[in-house]
């Protein structure tokens, strides 16, 4: 009988899709990842691209926040680098108790005995007694590695779901890190680590399993300074582009499921694309890093753009005219002179100058936030810093907003009112710069858009309501504008209905990515209250009558205020 091939690793398909007949699978395993139990067929599909390779595009049209896949890791484990942490629940650990048998740390008795631990414990045992330095540790280079190689005589039908992941050994193999995965991985599992079990395993398979995690590996969770990843074989058909049309939802508990969602709308056969690095990296820092770790020059369409699809991310300010206006020549070219677009001016630098700019600026910042993140006067000094050399939607900037923001006109004990008029301006100029940038580079469901356009819109409403003064109508007609009376029709009701319609966009986001504890629960809160205010805003609106919202209003607006409003 012949049978069609798995759709997913070519073998035999012994089983078939009983939901939509098309497709066939050589083992349950591999069926999974098409359709789980009775629920309805996931809708994507595989293809051969030119130039791609095979990619994961949709089957049919697919809204944004529906699930395009859900999957459990081939394996998981800790990340290379990073302090301390239980090799079987992952937790952030000392060192204070360790394995009696393999000596890696661990929470205590039960993690030891787990059936986790207990395979790799056997082959870890026999090698030398790891030796942990702060963040700087290479116990675990060899962890993963050896729980795939475990895994292929295990559970081979699990195993295969890396048959046809790209290692990219040969790449590997000129670069810095293959002595270094050479004598702690291959050496340590095949040498040192060496018993019954793992004679069976030869040079190649080891390498392979390296490369294939290395290029393959996504983080599940981080701790700051430790955490874990793990393979997820359809994830890893996912093409990078630099603006993602998906987003991964990482369960941090077991079986560590990863759901992929559709952050916009996609049409019928459309490549599912997500981001292998963080999208608001700049082109100077973002490409060199992609062909570093994934041995690939990104040649999208935010990558040929100069401006970055003009958000200005990479732009930085001419050393000779002192305008916002310096760019790569050529932005495919790494190594590509940098020129002032204004043509008056025509100052050239080189990539390495510009180069260090953006590295000096992201590293002070990267400082700022391990060891003093909440301090808002370092924030305001790298502000100014970052502004007198770059654009004002460049990189380093809406990394500052990031972190300044939920800190700025913002502490215990005070309300919104509290804070001078010009820090609050302030204020709404940078989320409005972090949202537009956003928008591009991040659209749709995003939690950190999500963030963005809170900040926006809780400084907005206030201003708006408080100081109608400051915007466009009043300025256009002062006299026809009574300050007097706290709602302008003008100002107020035809925003009314954007504010609201923003509020639902945050709740929607944060309901379909879930909220963290804390400020992410609390910011879905208080945009729940603004929801509320806003209705009753407008209610008094239509009647001409200041009411008891006018009242609360006045007696405070603030993040916290806005948490605990009973109205």
């Amino acid at each position: 009988m012949n049978l069609k091939p798995c759709y997913f690793c070519g073998r035999a398909g012994q089983l078939h899709c009983g939901g939509c007949g098309k497709v066939s699978a050589c083992c349950s395993a591999h069926l999974n990842l098409h359709r789980r139990g009775k629920e309805p067929c996931f809708p994507w599909e595989i293809l051969e691209k030119p130039l791609v390779g095979r990619c994961m595009v949709t089957s049919r049209k697919v809204c944004a926040g529906e699930t395009l896949f859900q999957e459990e890791p081939v394996v998981i484990g800790p990340n290379q680098v990073g302090s301390p942490i239980c090799l079987s629940c992952y937790s952030s650990i000392d060192l204070q108790y360790r394995c009696t048998s393999c000596q890696y740390p661990l929470c205590g008795p039960d993690c030891q005995t787990s059936s986790v631990h207990a395979e790799e414990c056997a082959v870890l045992s026999r090698g030398e007694p790891p030796v942990f330095q702060e963040e700087n540790t290479e116990a675990y280079h060899c962890i993963l590695p050896l729980r795939l190689v475990l895994l292929s005589r295990s559970n081979p039908d699990i195993f295969n779901l890396t048959d046809r992941l790209m290692d990219h050994e040969e790449e590997r193999s000129q670069g810095e890190d293959w002595q270094i995965t050479e004598r702690t991985v291959v050496k340590n599992i095949l040498e040192i680590c060496k018993g019954e079990e793992i004679e069976k395993f030869t040079i190649q398979e080891v390498r392979r399993a390296v490369g294939v995690l290395e290029v393959n590996s996504y983080e599940v969770h981080s701790f700051v300074r430790c955490g874990y990843r793990g393979c997820f074989p359809a994830a890893s058909l996912l093409s990078h582009g630099c603006v993602a049309n998906s987003r991964h939802i990482w369960s941090t508990t077991p079986p560590y499921t990863n759901t992929c969602i559709a952050t916009v709308d996609l049409e019928k056969g459309e490549e599912i694309i997500t981001s292998y690095h963080l999208p608001t990296t700049c082109s100077i820092l973002r490409r060199p890093k992609l062909l570093a770790g994934w041995y690939f020059e990104c040649n999208c369409k935010r990558c040929e753009s100069a401006d970055e699809l003009g958000t200005h991310l990479n732009t930085q300010i001419c050393k000779g005219c002192g305008s916002p206006s310096l760019l790569p020549t050529t932005p495919l070219q790494i190594g590509s002179d940098w020129v002032c677009q204004n043509s008056e001016c025509l100052y050239r630098e080189s990539e390495k100058d510009a180069l260090k700019t953006a590295t000096d600026l992201v590293d002070h910042i990267k400082t700022i936030s391990k060891s003093d993140r909440y301090n808002i006067q370092l924030w305001l000094d790298i502000l100014d810093k970052a502004e007198s050399q770059v654009h004002p939607q460049h990189e380093a900037v809406i990394e500052i907003c990031k972190w300044l923001l939920p800190i700025f006109c913002r502490g215990p004990n005070t309300r919104t009112q509290d804070y001078a008029l010009d820090l609050l301006r302030r204020k709404i100029e940078l989320a409005k710069r972090q949202t537009r940038v956003l928008n591009v580079i991040e659209p749709g469901i995003s939690k950190t858009r999500a963030k963005a356009l809170y900040e926006l819109i809780e400084t907005e409403i206030y201003l708006l309501v408080s100081y109608p003064q400051l915007f466009g109508e009043f300025k256009k007609n002062p006299e026809n504008l009574d300050i007097s009376i706290p709602y302008h029709q003008g100002l107020v009701a035809d925003r009314i209905d954007e504010w609201m319609t923003t509020c639902q966009d945050i709740l929607r986001i944060f309901d379909r990515l879930g909220s963290n504890p804390g400020f992410e629960t609390i910011l879905c809160t208080a945009s729940k209250n603004i929801l509320k205010r806003c209705s009753c805003m407008r209610t008094e609106l239509k009647t001409g009558i200041v009411g008891k919202e006018w009242i609360k209003f006045k007696l405070g607006w603030s993040l916290l205020e806005l948490w605990k409003y009973d109205g």
